[in-house]
């Protein structure tokens, strides 16, 4: 977890009171922040990673304030602007998002620098990942001309004096040279082109996600006014860092003022402060949570979590904060209402029945099945849930549609949720054909589909999967693996034909039992084995576990 060092001096007085240590270390842990230490000058804190909106001193006491009832729920204002920010169509496959914000009026004195410092350290450590997920940018407004430009062009292109160099160097200098470039190089490898932003006289404020320059991107105590960017693989990440960090400007005493961006395919004005409201089932905070609470007191344990809550029935409407980017689902504002009511105020119980851990009846099928399989001589593999979204579509010839892609992936190499067992299988036999055939290989995996009727909208499903790579390998094989399972436990199966992308014509089928369809079988296609470079024949199946185990019990 990341640890915040906060000055107590300033920690007091934004908290507008004089709390003893003993009341902080409790108060503080009670909502839900570990509290180190202590000190005559220091607060010593770490945070838990759901709650990004609490990594900053300001953060903190917002929330405090609410939990101790020192005041309302706090209004958020951000004024309308002629602020613009152009983004062009070349960071489209670079960084292709960023979100921006304008906040004027702070005083910023030393410690307020490094509180700046801190929150966009932390972030980037955490939310982030690193810089990875997104990058950060806070500079100095009068040292900016509107409009600003978010560009991308050759690293020999783009060229400036980044923070701490005392020269000018071009993209590739400061990945080469620089020690912020060095430690964040492998960020935009292979990349033809890097990110910049850069204002209407042509001044460079940063290469994201590597650096800030020199001349525009560093704050001082004579800075008044400030732009802040966040940069990234998603609007709606990018966004919500900028609304974090303007919530925690506009502590300090400043006025944030929104920015227009302007996108090739429309304008987004960022930040927005408009709150969301979600519905909250009284009855079933009750259950989950344990307790009792009249919806008097619910809404009280909510209102020392910072919310706004209306209604007087079995259902209330709760006004989430913009700047809180961790309530995804009715259960997090359960838990908030735990933490509003107090952890210290719930007496431990132990559960008045017994109860007995044991492997679920369709696990120990299951591993029945693998059993057998090793019985038979075949070798098991674990393959990941992840997988290429272009393997998926060369061995099933699926359409990638039906995948479940992964709206920000932190590799090309594992975009999508796979469908099947068969897919990556064969792709490791493609990646493994410098090793000794046979290569009879089993896996016993969970596959992912969509699914409307889900509440995660995805459907998951445990397969057991074969393929048998040698020369002799054909249907025959294959089907003589399936009857060896089901022979060993205890049921009968038929195939009936049935075409498929993935196998030879005429040799594959649709594994039935009794009536019910179970999976596939079949020969793999010489062509498929030919882009995956398999060298061997192949042959296998894939049947649903679930579908086999409800049917025989």
């Amino acid at each position: 977890m990341p640890t915040l060092e906060l000055d107590k001096k300033e920690f007091l007085a934004a908290l507008g009171k004089q709390v003893d240590d003993a009341t902080l270390r409790k108060s503080i842990s009670l909502m839900g922040i570990e509290v180190d230490d202590i000190t005559a000058s220091e607060i010593h804190v770490e945070v838990f990673p759901q709650r990004p909106d609490l990594l900053s001193l300001q953060g903190i006491v917002r929330n405090l304030k609410r939990y101790l009832g020192l005041g309302k729920k706090k209004s958020y204002v951000v004024k309308s602007s002629s602020y613009k920010v152009l983004v062009d169509k070349s960071v489209n496959k670079v960084r292709p998002y960023t979100a921006c914000a304008v906040v004027t009026g702070i005083h910023f004195s030393d410690q307020l620098i490094k509180d700046v410092i801190q929150i966009q350290e932390k972030l980037h450590v955490t939310f982030c990942r690193n810089r990875k997920k997104a990058a950060i940018g806070v500079y100095p407004l009068e040292d900016i001309t509107f409009p600003i430009y978010y560009k991308a062009a050759k690293p020999k292109e783009i060229s400036f004096i980044p923070l701490e160099a005392d020269r000018e160097m071009n993209g590739l200098e400061i990945l080469q040279k620089h020690p912020t470039g060095r430690e964040y190089a492998h960020l935009l490898e292979g990349k033809d082109l890097f990110p910049y932003f850069i204002d209407a006289k042509n001044n460079i404020l940063s290469m994201p996600p590597i650096i800030n320059s020199e001349m525009t991107g560093r704050i001082t105590e004579k800075t008044k006014d400030v732009f802040i960017e966040a940069s990234g693989f998603d609007f709606e990440t990018v966004h919500a860092i900028v609304k974090m960090i303007v919530a925690a400007l506009i502590d300090m005493g400043g006025v944030a003022h929104e920015i227009s961006v302007s996108y090739p395919d429309g304008v987004k004005k960022t930040p927005s402060v408009k709150e969301e409201v979600m519905k909250l089932h009284v009855e079933k905070a009750n259950a989950w949570t344990g307790l009792d609470l009249s919806v008097k007191e619910m809404k009280s344990a909510l209102a020392k979590m910072d919310y706004e809550v209306s209604g007087e029935g079995k259902i209330l409407s709760v006004t989430i904060p913009f700047y809180r980017t961790d309530i995804l689902h009715e259960v997090d504002l359960w838990e908030d209402v735990a933490i509003g009511f107090g952890y210290d105020k719930i007496t431990p119980e132990l559960p008045n029945i017994t109860t007995v851990g044991k492997v679920s009846n369709e696990d120990a099928f299951a591993e029945a099945v693998s059993e057998v399989l090793v019985g038979a001589g075949l070798t098991e593999v674990k393959l990941y849930g992840l997988m290429n979204k272009e393997l998926a579509s060369t061995t099933t010839n699926q359409d990638t549609k039906k995948l479940v892609t992964l709206l920000n992936p932190s590799s090309s190499e594992y975009n999508v949720l796979r469908k099947d067992l068969l897919s990556g299988m064969l792709g490791l036999l493609g990646a493994n054909k410098h090793n000794e055939y046979p290569q009879d290989i089993f896996e016993v995996g969970r596959v992912f589909s969509k699914d409307a009727k889900e509440e995660s909208g995805v459907k998951e499903t445990d397969h057991i999967a074969v393929l048998v790579a040698r020369e002799d390998a054909d249907f025959t094989k294959a089907k003589q693996v399936l009857d060896c399972i089901a022979k060993n436990l205890g049921f009968s199966i038929s195939i009936t034909e049935k075409e498929d992308a993935l196998f030879v014509p005429g040799r594959s089928g649709t594994i039935m039992l009794g009536s019910k369809q179970l999976g596939r079988i079949g020969e793999i296609h010489p062509e498929v084995l030919a882009r995956l470079g398999v060298e061997m024949p192949t042959a296998g199946f894939e049947i649903a576990i679930k579908d086999l185990f409800s049917h025989l019990f």
